[in-house]
């Protein structure tokens, strides 16, 4: 948790504050003199300050509002008794640039003094991907809502959370029905104060309490009698667990009770509950894994996996032999297993650990692991994984628009915007010509028209390389096949093909950077070598690498000038380069002045398939 912070504005503040610095919206809280007194750190990345550089500090000093007459009327507004305000408000951050933010502002009496607490939505940014992810959250916050109610109020066992100082936080409608006393009549009171244990038995229990609570037992079962509101005794049996804080001190006491009174029905109750935890188990709306940490040779098992987690390893985890947790990590991530069992040993379910799996066709997709705590049996303990595929995508796809745009603002930067402006200031001598020297224009029209032929062509080369991708609709070889075609045509170059016919079907992420790669090697051909003959290669290898050569006859160029970046064309290559290396790939460039270039790359990769490219693996994860 943030060290600045310096307000507990809530009845639970650490919960307030883990939401406050912790949350993806910018928030920021001030007073009344424009002074920031906390910002978390999507209101700190906003801005382009460090949370030092903006706690403590007077907005109005630091020039972050653009219009601060705009603020004076806000607080203006507040001083009508007013307590919430939306508006548009534009920003300045660290560098100067103005951001249009939609800023939602609560002003709040703390301690005898009033304070704002604003959160800023960045409308310069793609509101329509923010309002779906948040959507998303949303949903999935209202899923685990309802799933945890759904828990809390079907569960036959007694559900007590107490806080560090026994009071009570938490408990089901099992506790409400037994000692006759609504949640809300005993919240916050310490359940001993309440008498629901005998006297007789309050002292050894209480001691037992406390002395679980200082050694910091894992596990703690014990026995007592609780009494109904009619007088009658139940045997309760409990088994308890400690939640630590981030600091590692003690934060909440969870027991879980059974009504041990009526031992004939213990046992069917027992199985009951079994069944409707397993059946939750399964319906869980995330992927969730049962890891048996009695390890097997220093290994640890899957020894459960609900319905969710088997659709996405495409493999029915609960029923197959015994899998090892190592097994669904993609190399180099199987280190990631040591990070879990650290977590798990050290009841630390708060850590999200990001890892790489591998599903039972052999694709790689990102993971988010949360390690959840099951104190009974000691033994074993839940993983909850998430697939944050979409999100990396949805990350690529924005460098990808980025890097794009770069490359279409450097080709029309220096080459038509050149050309133009010499044109423009040509132009003046034309005009004294038509006085002075009418014969001379004529060679210079000629001129006019030769420039003007050479960015006509340049023009329908950006737009034939701006043309929407057609993967998706033709499928990756027929979209390559169809680009090369085009490209062939509209340069008046020979190109030739040489692609594997048993090419497997790759990831979606890999064929747009391969088609970008040959989108970018061979328009740079076009505008640079002089080639008539060109050489396209594109083969998967036994290694698990895709193999691309592209070759041309042209003039070539003196590799050693590259980290120079003084020719056009070096652009184009690092561009390459740069893709390359983000897949981890290999990149080689071969010029010889007078007798062309070839371009090498090779890019590791998971198919969607495994045939045709490696063998699948005997393991039953792939």
């Amino acid at each position: 948790m943030p060290s600045e912070q310096p307000f507990s504005l809530f009845k639970f503040p650490d919960m307030f504050e883990r939401v406050f610095y912790g949350s993806p919206i910018p928030f920021a809280i001030s007073d009344t003199d424009s002074t920031i007194l906390a910002a978390n750190d999507s209101f700190c990345e906003l801005l382009h300050y460090t949370r030092a550089e903006l706690v403590g500090q007077r907005a109005l000093a630091l020039g972050i509002w653009q219009d601060p007459q705009q603020r004076e009327e806000i607080i203006q507004h507040f001083n009508k008794n007013s307590l919430r305000l939306k508006g548009t408000v534009p920003l300045r951050t660290k560098n100067g640039e103005i951001k249009d933010t939609a800023a939602s502002s609560e002003r709040i009496e703390h301690a005898g003094k009033i304070i704002f607490v604003t959160q800023f939505f960045n409308l310069t940014e793609n509101l329509e991907t923010e309002l779906q992810l948040r959507k998303k959250t949303e949903e999935n916050l209202r899923q685990e809502k309802t799933l945890v109610a759904a828990i809390l109020d079907n569960a036959n066992a007694l559900i007590l959370v107490l806080d560090a100082h026994d009071c009570i936080v938490l408990y089901n409608k099992t506790c409400e029905t037994l000692i006759g006393r609504k949640l809300a009549d005993v919240v916050g009171k310490n359940i001993f104060a309440l008498k629901l244990v005998p006297p007789d038995e309050q002292p050894s229990l209480l001691e037992r309490y406390q002395q679980f609570k200082s050694t910091r037992t894992k596990k703690f079962y014990y026995e007592n009698s609780w009494i109904s509101p009619t007088g009658e005794r139940h045997q309760i049996g409990w088994s308890s667990a400690i939640i630590p804080d981030e600091d590692g001190l003690l934060k909440f006491i969870v027991s879980i009770g059974i009504d041990l009174t009526d031992n004939k029905n213990l046992q069917l109750r027992l199985q009951t509950s079994e069944a409707r935890y397993q059946k939750l188990f399964m319906e869980l709306p995330l992927s969730t894994l049962e890891i048996d940490q009695r390890q097997t040779d220093g290994k640890m098992v899957i020894k459960n996996a609900n319905r969710k987690a088997c659709r996405m390893y495409g493999v029915n985890l609960s029923n197959a032999q015994p899998l090892l947790l190592e097994q669904i990590f993609a190399e180099p991530h199987t280190a990631d297993v040591e990070k879990i069992a650290t977590a798990a040993a050290e009841l630390n379910g708060s850590n999200i650990i990001k890892s790489v799996h591998r599903h039972a066709n052999g694709d790689l997709f990102p993971v988010r692991i949360t390690v959840a705590i099951n104190p009974d049996p000691a033994s074993h303990f839940l993983l909850v994984i998430e697939d944050n595929s979409a999100e990396a995508n949805l990350r690529s796809e924005d460098q990808a628009i980025t890097q794009e745009r770069e490359r279409i603002a450097r080709e029309i930067h220096d080459g038509i915007a050149q050309d133009l402006a010499s044109l423009r200031i040509r132009a003046n001598y034309w005009l004294m010509l038509l006085d002075k020297d009418p014969e001379k224009l004529r060679p210079e029209i000629a001129f006019l028209q030769q420039q003007l032929a050479v960015n006509i062509q340049e023009v329908r080369r950006s737009i034939f390389a701006l043309r929407p991708l057609v993967l998706e609709e033709k499928g990756f070889l027929a979209a390559i096949q169809e680009y090369i075609h085009e490209f062939a045509e509209l340069n008046h170059i020979q190109v030739q093909t040489l692609i594997a016919q048993d090419m497997p079907a790759l990831s979606e992420e890999v064929e747009l950077s391969v088609f970008r790669i040959i989108q970018e090697g061979l328009n740079n051909i076009a505008k640079h070598t002089q080639a008539d003959h060109v050489c396209v290669k594109m083969e998967c290898l036994p290694d698990h690498h895709l193999y691309l050569e592209i070759r041309d006859n042209g003039q070539g160029f003196d590799t050693h000038l590259l980290k120079a970046n003084t020719h056009p064309e070096h652009l184009g290559i690092a561009m390459i380069k740069e893709r390359v290396l983000e897949k981890d790939g290999k990149f080689e460039l071969i010029s010889i002045i007078n007798q062309g270039t070839t371009l090498i790359i090779q890019i590791p990769v998971w198919t969607k398939h495994t045939a045709g490219c490696y063998e699948k693996n005997s393991n039953p994860i792939g």
